[in-house]
């Protein structure tokens, strides 16, 4: 609750949507998103293994010194506890399932195309800095950029059985339209 106090202090929000939600509700939530009436668009994401008061700290000095023309979200989402923590990492393609971590996903939206240097830097200076509160994890739904780095931080320990398996029954790589594995 401190740490919700904290955001909502360094930056007052377009949108305060913090409550408990049905699958159905969350699926339906960006239907009328305003927001997009911004053509431009990147995003990264991050897993906080823990939330203590440094990178709440962080985000709010990220969030609160973006490029001027940026539209900037951050959602914390996906908190990680009951039944899925009861899954063996090892079990799916999906490896994340320790219980209290938590998804952060930002992102920048910007109108014009000369602006997105300095609003894609933001993001990709935000993810950095996140990434010692992370062990380098992703959620596959909320990035932008592809290619085998972000396909090992997506599946994590799991991606050397994926790339066999992608070998076995997709050599020539015809499902390719995702956090994308090369059949190596």
């Amino acid at each position: 609750m401190e740490d919700r106090r904290k955001v909502r202090k360094s930056q007052t929000p377009d949108e305060d949507s913090v409550k408990r939600r049905s699958f159905a509700e969350i699926y339906k939530l960006n239907e009328d998103d305003a927001s997009m009436s911004c053509p431009f668009e990147y995003m990264k994401d991050s897993y906080l293994e823990t939330v203590p008061d440094e990178p709440v700290d962080l985000i709010c000095e990220c969030f609160s010194q973006p490029p001027p023309w940026c539209d900037v979200v951050f959602n914390f989402a996906h908190y990680v506890h009951g039944q899925l923590c009861r899954v063996a990492p090892e079990a799916t393609a999906l490896e994340l399932r320790e219980a209290g971590t938590v998804n952060l996903g930002f992102w920048a939206q910007w109108k014009e195309q000369v602006q997105a240097s300095a609003c894609m830097t933001w993001v990709d200076k935000t993810f950095e800095l996140l990434q010692s509160f992370s062990g380098g994890r992703v959620c596959s739904n909320f990035v932008s950029t592809k290619g085998e780095l972000t396909a090992k931080r997506v599946y994590g320990s799991n991606y050397p059985r994926l790339v066999q398996l992608k070998r076995k029954y997709d050599p020539e790589n015809f499902f390719h339209l995702n956090q994308n594995i090369l059949p190596k």
